[in-house]
């Protein structure tokens, strides 16, 4: 497994009550697990989201270039529900949610 650097966005540390350690703790263990089960390198990742504590709160996890190496960028996020249900397949009519980071000033 590649090494990695942890970077927080100022929502993340905020929803953490400025206390990252045990979100990065649970971050690279799911990455670690994404590593044993094929991910290749971490600029292979789209994004993952990672709920912490208890799985009560999600964060999105993205890569990103820092300083000539390859990083994960934290940011507090919510769900979201697409207004429009799914019109075919075993899923029809059943909404899709997707997380959604916050930015500064969102609430």
């Amino acid at each position: 497994m590649e090494e990695f650097e942890v970077l927080f966005d100022r929502s993340a540390v905020v929803r953490t009550g400025g206390n990252t350690l045990g979100l990065e703790r649970a971050i690279r263990k799911e990455i670690s697990e994404l590593f044993e089960n094929g991910l290749r390198s971490i600029d292979r990742l789209t994004f993952h989201t990672v709920f912490y504590p208890d799985r009560s709160t999600p964060f999105v996890c993205s890569p990103i270039r820092a300083q000539e190496r390859w990083a994960i960028f934290v940011e507090a996020a919510r769900y979201e529900r697409h207004p429009q249900p799914l019109e075919e397949g075993p899923f029809a009519g059943k909404h899709v949610e997707f997380p959604v980071p916050h930015r500064d000033g969102d609430e």
